[in-house]
C-alpha cells in the first residue's frame, strides 16, 4: 500500500522505506524505480542516453542474464528466436514448399535471420525487445524482388538450421560447406526453437556484460 507524500510502502507483511515519497502526477502515482526492484523482486536497469527504464520481472532475471551473459550459445539462441516481436512482416512468403530455417552469425545470438520459405527477415536484440530490421522476397539466391527495411552485411561465417515443413529432422552446418548434418528431432519437439542445435566448435562472443 502506498500513500501520497509517505516514504513508507507496505507490501505484504513487509514496510519498505522510499528515497523519495510517492507522488501524485497528472492523475499517476510516481514511485522510485528501487521500490518497483525491492518490492516485485525485479530487475531494473535505467538507461540514461536512451531515457529508458527496462524492467524484468523476478521469474525472467535469470532469462535475460542467460541471453546476454551465458556462454550457452544454444540457450541464448533459444531464448532469442522466442522473444516477442516488436515488428510484424509486411512482406510474406509466395512458394508453395514451405521450410523454415534460422541463420546466425558465428558464434552470435542477439542477431539473426529468420527464412519461411523465400521469405527472409533479419532481426536484432536490442533492450529485450526484438527488432524487425529488414525483410525480403528472396528470388534467386542473394537476389530479392521486394525489400523492406535495411540489409545487414552478409557476415563472413554463418550457421543455418534447417527444417522442412514436413519433415520431423534438422539439417544444419556451416553455410556454404559442402557436407551438412541431418539429425532426427525428438517427436515431443513441436517449438521451432528445438532445430537450433549445438555446433561443437562454436564458441559464443557476443556476450553483454
Amino acid at each position: 500500500m502506498l500513500t501520497i507524500g509517505q516514504k513508507e510502502a507496505s507490501y505484504g507483511e513487509k514496510t519498505l522505506n522510499l528515497d523519495v515519497p510517492a507522488q501524485l502526477n497528472k492523475n499517476r502515482v510516481v514511485v522510485p524505480l528501487h521500490f518497483i526492484s525491492e518490492a516485485f523482486k525485479a530487475d531494473v536497469d535505467w538507461k540514461a542516453e536512451k531515457n529508458t527504464v527496462i524492467i524484468r520481472s523476478a521469474d525472467q532475471v535469470e532469462t535475460y542474464k542467460k541471453l546476454y551473459q551465458g556462454t550457452d550459445l544454444v540457450m541464448a539462441r533459444k531464448i532469442t528466436v522466442n522473444l516477442p516481436l516488436n515488428d510484424e512482416n509486411t512482406l510474406h512468403n509466395t512458394e508453395e514448399g514451405i521450410y523454415y530455417q534460422y541463420i546466425f552469425p558465428e558464434g552470435e545470438a542477439l542477431r539473426y535471420y529468420s527464412v519461411v520459405g523465400n521469405l527472409l527477415t533479419y532481426y536484432e536484440i536490442k533492450d529485450d525487445v526484438k527488432h524487425l530490421v529488414w525483410e525480403g522476397i528472396e528470388e534467386d539466391s542473394g537476389k530479392y524482388t521486394k525489400e523492406k527495411g535495411k540489409r545487414s552485411p552478409v557476415d563472413k561465417t554463418q550457421y543455418f538450421f534447417l527444417k522442412e515443413r514436413v519433415d520431423n529432422s534438422v539439417t544444419y552446418g556451416k553455410v556454404g560447406a559442402k557436407k551438412p548434418v541431418t539429425q532426427a528431432l525428438p517427436d515431443s519437439a513441436s517449438v521451432l526453437a528445438y532445430i537450433i542445435l549445438p555446433i561443437s566448435w562454436e564458441v559464443r562472443k557476443d556476450q553483454i556484460k
